[in-house]
């Protein structure tokens, strides 16, 4: 089947990949001796230890297939991965580990759901039996029965996220990218100047009714399961409709449209209600 992606600014159609998005499982690290978990909440360079994180992303780790039965392990809030390069004898933090080996770790199970996280490139197991504050890392001794180098991996549970009000001039730069295969529509569009209860939007432009968007929150907008998307491409213009984003016709058009939207911390303001 032949997958036909388009994204249509004023004036300009391109014609773009589709790019298929999975989504993460996040999981915290406990440790089965003193029930600590891994995180980095504090940004000391090195990987920290607490009984109590409640939602704390700095807590939240995902695993990236590096083939073998490796693993590299990501942080949620920094997007840094655990590695030892440095062999510092606590576990280091970086944003780029490429191909190293010591970023790469391996689970071998003990019982009950616990298991041993072992290193590729230095054999060493990750554990805390000097309770230094930090994660230690040693070839020998957890080999016996130390608690203290045995962990669990605890999914997160997928809260129901809280959702706002996004209100939107259609026009100027904004453009839409639908791709047939995800059945997903995607806005692009620039930040207003102030809150739309403040000051009038300019064309393709969004904004919160009270306040404008802040730098780290996503100027895209998606909408998911939208099957029923109708376009029509000429020479030098498009027509698109759609009964479940029916904001797509105004791109061209212009108009304003507002959505119920909440923040994926992905790069995208999800569409969980059209309002108008």
């Amino acid at each position: 089947m032949k997958t036909i992606s388009k994204f249509v600014a004023i004036g300009t159609i391109l014609m773009l990949f589709t790019l298929t998005l999975s989504a993460e499982d996040y999981f915290r690290i406990k440790n089965r001796w003193t029930g600590q978990y891994l995180h980095i909440e504090h940004k000391k360079g090195h990987a920290e230890l607490a009984r109590k994180v409640g939602g704390w992303h700095s807590a939240q780790w995902t695993k990236e297939n590096s083939g073998n039965g490796y693993f590299r392990i990501k942080n949620r809030w920094t997007g840094q991965y655990l590695h030892i390069e440095h062999k510092k004898g606590h576990l280091e933090l970086g944003k780029t580990v490429g191909d190293w080996w010591s970023a790469q770790w391996k689970k071998e199970n003990v019982a009950k759901g616990y298991f041993r996280i072992s290193n590729k490139w230095t054999k060493q197991y990750m554990h805390i039996e000097g309770k230094l504050g930090h994660v230690q890392l040693n070839k020998t001794g957890p080999t016996g029965g130390w608690w203290s180098s045995q962990w669990k991996f605890e999914k997160v549970r997928k809260a129901t996220p809280t959702n706002y009000t996004l209100k939107c001039l259609a026009g100027g730069n904004m453009g839409l990218h639908y791709s047939a295969a995800s059945k997903k529509v995607t806005i692009n569009f620039s930040a207003g100047a102030t809150g739309t209860r403040d000051g009038n939007l300019q064309r393709g432009q969004c904004s919160w009714v009270d306040r404008r968007l802040r730098g780290n929150e996503p100027k895209k907008i998606c909408q998911l399961n939208v099957n029923d998307v109708i376009m029509k491409v000429r020479a030098n213009s498009y027509a698109s409709s759609s009964r479940k984003a029916p904001y797509i016709s105004k791109i061209k058009q212009g108009g304003t449209f507002s959505l119920k939207v909440h923040n994926d911390n992905r790069g995208c303001m999800v569409v969980d209600k059209v309002l108008r």
